[in-house]
């Protein structure tokens, strides 16, 4: 029972998890609490100190990180601490998190097409398998713990395809890792790592001149597809299955806010034939004087 409880960790955050967990147990030490007294009153106080300081994002992932822990070292399920739960999601309320700025379809291309490859072709490109019309690329380990497969075909606005051999044709032989560093318009035996991705976005809104480059973030990369996937129609079926992602809530929570997604919603609503139109703005209409009569008896 106990290797199984061990496994209730995360391999890649297991760390975390329990620098968390100490965290809280030298908060229990300054305040002369033992862990085994610890009950819901104690939590509250714990994590209305931390909301002083933290986001309720950020509150979350600690209620979670430790909900794993005390429950491994303590036996104790916090899930049931409903008054716990209802101060966090309290304190979530009206809150608007801060998130990545989102490059649209038409900058992407304009990028791509325009910016000079001796400098930016490394930012252009992202095991990977040519097979003539379509390039197959594998990703092995993605954040989400699964293994992912996309494909690179031609398109009308612009092909990726002559991109992306020209880079694979400048990197040196005999090395395993795909992303290399690029100066000088070739390739050195440097991996990039996931801090110098986290730039790029901010690099491709210099050269387009777009505002506030600094809010393009890592995250750019993962909310654009997002959004231009769901601005072209996909169900959240389609998008869950395109990042990975298990929950509704958090795939919608990568969208960007659509004018052109609302523009395509209007034009929908204005071709309907104009009885049902009329008839549904009519519905609204009705709704609307309902409630304010409901509301005048009640006042």
């Amino acid at each position: 029972a106990e290797k199984a409880r061990q496994l209730l960790l995360p391999n890649k955050s297991e760390a975390l998890y329990r620098k968390e967990y100490q965290i809280y147990l030298k908060w229990l030490e300054i305040k002369n609490i033992t862990p085994g007294d610890a009950n819901q009153t104690v939590f509250l106080a714990y994590f209305q100190e931390m909301s002083e300081t933290y986001s309720p994002n950020t509150l979350w992932t600690k209620w979670s990180m430790l909900k794993s822990m005390v429950t491994i070292q303590e036996k104790l399920d916090i899930t049931k601490f409903n008054e716990l739960e209802a101060f966090l999601k309290r304190k979530s309320k009206n809150y608007k998190p801060k998130k990545s700025a989102v490059l649209c379809p038409k900058d992407v291309v304009r990028f791509l097409k325009e910016a000079p490859d001796e400098i930016h072709l490394l930012h252009k490109n992202s095991r990977i398998e040519d097979r003539h019309s379509v390039i197959v690329v594998n990703v092995p380990v993605s954040k989400t713990g699964a293994s992912k497969k996309f494909t690179v075909v031609d398109d009308k606005e612009f092909s990726a395809l002559p991109l992306l051999r020209r880079y694979i044709s400048l990197r040196p032989a005999g090395i395993e890792r795909f992303f290399l560093s690029f100066r000088q318009n070739r390739c050195i035996s440097q991996p990039i790592g996931k801090n110098m991705f986290g730039k790029i976005p901010s690099k491709i809104s210099m050269y387009l001149g777009l505002p506030n480059p600094s809010s393009y973030t890592g995250y750019c990369l993962r909310r654009t597809s997002a959004t231009v996937l769901a601005d072209a129609g996909a169900s959240v079926t389609n998008l869950k299955r395109h990042g990975g992602w298990k929950s509704s809530t958090v795939a919608e929570g990568y969208l960007e806010e659509s004018i052109s997604l609302k523009n395509k919603t209007e034009r929908m609503l204005s071709t309907l034939p104009a009885d049902e139109a009329g008839t549904s703005r009519g519905h609204l209409a009705e709704s609307f004087k309902l409630k304010n009569n409901n509301c005048k008896l009640l006042n």
